[in-house]
């Protein structure tokens, strides 16, 4: 399975700043718009993100 990315790929190295920008660029669609399962890894992203300001 491949799919096309047409957003700029980000030039961080920093865990934390590719984590929020992937948090970020999900914003920019409605969550059906994502395949099955999408739902799950946002969260996951999310909850990293926290655990980072815990």
């Amino acid at each position: 399975m491949s799919a096309e990315v047409d957003e700029p790929i980000p030039l961080q190295t920093d865990p934390l700043q590719l984590l929020r920008a992937a948090e970020a660029l999900t914003r920019m669609h409605p969550i059906v718009a994502f395949p099955t399962g999408t739902s799950a890894v946002i969260v996951a992203i999310c909850h990293l993100i926290r655990e980072h300001h815990s």
